[in-house]
């Protein structure tokens, strides 16, 4: 299907929403998600905006061109280049969301990927510095003014007394002269709403995009923080205001959204919204655009394009336009009819002679590969140069190469080179490191494709694919980099397990981390002389629990007291403490229970002898106390 752009004097709006909720290091952020969605449903429902122009990184977003969009570090880094550097063009506008934790490590501000941890500072998170550098290189394209950042990353947990987020941003928007939208001003926390189920800086920009007061920043910040302001009184919760940040004051009056009279897209070059099955898509008028929830397989020709540079693209060659078009009085005339076998004869001619030119390199290759009766003897006879064998013949194999390149047979690219003997040329060598660059490409991002921050085993597999990439190969010490924090993921995803019990998910989890990286070698030893130890004492103190359990007897006060005698035997430190001290707490307040009833009923004797049952260290001990001395009392008076 071919649509018509019309002309506007507006770009397209971009909008890459980042939103993350469950962190497996962290407690949950309700609204991370939630806010993602929220932004892309926006662009989903807006005609000048179009879902197609909205990425959305998050717990559960499916994949996008083929890629993953899960909110890890590598994703998060691959698609904020992929839109800013590629995607937004000259008149655009580009909207950037983050909605999840941040931390604050050595003065600099950090945005949390899904694997990110306080402890995990800079390996599983993303410095506010990197990611204002690639909206720059956005608002270099799209125009000043045309790149804005929303961040909803104020959000505290138990136990972090670390530097508070915010002073590096300040000085990264003026820096990078980025228009910033902080969720709440300094002092104020970022609140979730119960009633939209996102949060409320989220509520208040959905509302003012729904009928919004103008284009300009002023006018957009006025309007988010009215709504907020309504939202906070409506779901009954504290003040909470938006904070702008610009380079200039002048910056506020800067258009940063598209007017919603203005159509979705700009110029008048025809593109294709769904091409047909078998209908070639003519890349060089098609407007650039993120397809929604792309599910199709990528392959390493694919990858390797979305990643790599382009190849060097070869000039067609000339060929004589044919006649598109006749007069109505020529095909009136038998002349035409004369001619027209010719012209069809000579039009086929044209295209049979394209195609033989356009793979002529990988046709070279075939005939000079067989061999002829009656030739065979010159040819061992004659020098390699002579023989025609294409790996002699370095003009050829770079020819043979680029060939491959532009057809995405990148190992039959680098082949072509490695067959010329003798040194290379310096054309041969980029060639084959253009061919070898994509290859390893592909390799690092089939690794990175399946990554699900729960699961070891995925990332021993992914550990496994970038191990293909060889020392001295380009990406070799990326290849190393990302074996190394993967590694530290997978020691940190055991450690976990282990401390909830789970010693024998722990236990394989530990031993599938690389034995050759030095920095966790003794770490991972450590633990796995430590686990297994852990892991007997566990099962020993489950059948202690499961002994205790056993003795209850229902209205018995002293089967309860025994059984906290054995409950008790389970030492603090130990596998089962805490679920061991749960259950003590609960049988002595059962105690406690059976004696006030047998003292309501007048039973003050039988009240005191079970009362004196509770151990010292529980929680009903000084009720208990009291009441003795109470019924004391009562039953000497």
């Amino acid at each position: 299907m071919v649509a018509q752009r019309q002309s506007s004097p507006s770009g397209n709006h971009w909008a890459i929403a980042i939103g993350i909720t469950n962190y497996p290091f962290l407690p949950v952020v309700r609204q991370g998600e939630a806010d993602a969605m929220a932004l892309h449903h926006l662009w989903k429902e807006k005609d000048e905006l179009g879902e197609e122009r909205c990425l959305q990184l998050s717990d559960h977003s499916r994949p996008c061109q083929g890629r993953p969009t899960y909110p890890n570090r590598e994703n998060i880094e691959f698609w904020l280049n992929r839109v800013c550097q590629n995607l937004v063009q000259s008149g655009d506008y580009l909207w950037c969301l983050l909605s999840g934790y941040s931390v604050c490590h050595n003065e600099q501000d950090y945005f949390m990927a899904i694997e990110g941890s306080p402890d995990r500072v800079p390996s599983g998170c993303i410095q506010m510095r990197e990611i204002y550098q690639q909206l720059a290189a956005a608002r270099d394209r799209a125009g000043r003014g045309n790149v804005l950042l929303l961040l909803d990353i104020n959000h505290a947990w138990e136990g972090y007394a670390g530097a508070k987020v915010g002073n590096d941003i300040r000085g990264l928007a003026r820096e990078y002269d980025i228009p910033t939208i902080n969720a709440n001003q300094q002092g104020q926390p970022s609140q979730y709403s119960p009633s939209t189920h996102t949060g409320v800086f989220m509520a208040g920009l959905m509302a003012a995009m729904g009928d919004p007061m103008g284009t300009n920043l002023f006018s957009l910040e006025r309007g988010v923080a009215d709504r907020m302001a309504q939202q906070c009184k409506e779901d009954r919760l504290g003040l909470q205001q938006p904070k702008v940040i610009v380079k200039e004051h002048n910056a506020l009056y800067h258009d940063v959204m598209r007017s919603p009279n203005d159509p979705a897209t700009d110029g008048t070059t025809p593109y294709i919204l769904f091409p047909a099955q078998g209908e070639a898509l003519d890349r060089g008028s098609e407007e650039p655009k993120i397809p929604v929830a792309s599910t199709a397989p990528v392959t390493a020709a694919a990858t390797a394009t979305a990643i790599a540079p382009p190849p060097p693209i070869m000039p067609p060659p000339p060929v004589a336009t044919p006649v598109t078009s006749v007069s109505e009085s020529e095909s009136d005339s038998p002349g035409f009819f004369k001619w027209l076998p010719l012209a069809i004869a000579a039009l086929i001619l044209l295209l049979l002679l394209g195609v033989l030119w356009r793979n002529w390199g990988a046709l070279v290759g075939q005939f000079q590969g067989l061999s002829f009766p009656g030739t065979e003897s010159a040819e061992e006879g004659a020098p390699a140069s002579e023989a025609g064998a294409p790996a002699a013949d370095e003009a050829v194999a770079v020819q043979q190469a680029e060939q491959a390149i532009r057809q995405g047979n990148y190992r039959q690219a680098v082949d072509a080179i490695d067959q010329v003997p003798g040194e290379k040329s310096e054309a041969a060598q980029k060639v084959r490191s253009q061919a070898l660059t994509a290859i390893n490409q592909d390799t690092l991002g089939r690794a990175r494709m399946p990554l699900q921050i729960s699961q070891a085993s995925e990332f021993s597999k992914a550990i496994a694919e970038a191990r293909k990439v060889r020392p001295g190969d380009p990406l070799y010490d990326q290849a190393q980099a990302d074996i190394k924090r993967w590694a530290r993921v997978m020691l940190d995803l055991a450690k976990g397990r282990a401390r909830q019990g789970n010693f024998a998910g722990a236990i394989g989890a530990a031993r599938l981390v690389p034995t050759d990286v030095k920095e966790l070698q003794a770490e991972r030893s450590r633990l796995l002389q430590q686990w297994p130890e852990q892991q007997q004492q566990q099962q020993s103190n489950q059948l202690l629990l499961q002994q205790a359990f056993r003795l209850l007897k229902p209205g018995q006060a002293s089967s309860y007291n025994q059984a906290i005698g054995v409950a008790r035997r389970i030492r603090p430190g130990q596998p089962e403490y805490y679920r061991a001290q749960a259950s003590i707490d609960q049988w002595s307040q059962n105690i406690l229970s059976m004696a006030e009833s047998r003292a309501s009923s007048g039973q003050l004797g039988q009240a005191l002898q079970t009362a004196a049952l509770i151990p010292e260290g529980t929680t009903a001990a000084a009720a208990a106390k009291q009441a003795i001395i109470i019924w004391r009392r009562r039953l000497g008076g």
